[in-house]
């Protein structure tokens, strides 16, 4: 789907501790004034609607500032998104570890490949816990990791 010139296989991982979080529009090629409109919240009842909820620098960088791939991009992540959370409810509901297990993984990867911030960390301890058949705080971090779908969702 996406075809990645060499230079871009260099890319570094996202770094989120650069995010800009008060902003509501991704960046826009500055030279192009028939730019597509940026990203701007939708009217989503969402907690945190005014924080865009991934790195839009890295975002930016890996686009190369083509808001139209980012809202493609975006928009594919949180279809795949999703699903792969309404299956780890399931496999949680059923305790079917290895799933979750696979779900959250899924999860963690697509997220970081999009910069969208806390996803990772949460996805990972997902992960984690799924891996050791542990049930200790996997209900929290499924409702945490809506939220952020929800808040990404009002976005695009």
């Amino acid at each position: 789907l996406v075809n990645l010139e060499a230079e871009d296989s260099q890319l570094k991982p996202p770094d989120f501790s650069t995010a800009n979080n008060q902003t509501s529009e991704l960046h826009t090629p500055k030279d192009d004034d028939d730019a597509p409109t940026p990203l701007k919240p939708s009217p989503v009842a969402c907690e945190h609607v005014d924080e865009v909820p991934w790195n839009m620098e890295y975002l930016d960088e890996i686009s190369r500032g083509d808001v139209e791939f980012q809202r493609e991009l975006l928009q594919v992540f949180l279809e795949d998104a999703l699903v792969h959370l309404e299956d780890a409810k399931v496999a949680l509901s059923t305790e079917d570890y290895l799933t979750l297990a696979r779900r959250a993984h899924q999860l963690k990867g697509a997220s970081a490949t999009v910069a969208i911030q806390e996803m990772p960390e949460l996805a990972a301890r997902l992960e984690t816990q799924a891996q050791n058949n542990q049930l200790l705080d996997t209900t929290e971090l499924i409702a945490q990791l809506e939220q952020i779908l929800q808040r990404v969702q009002a976005f695009i």
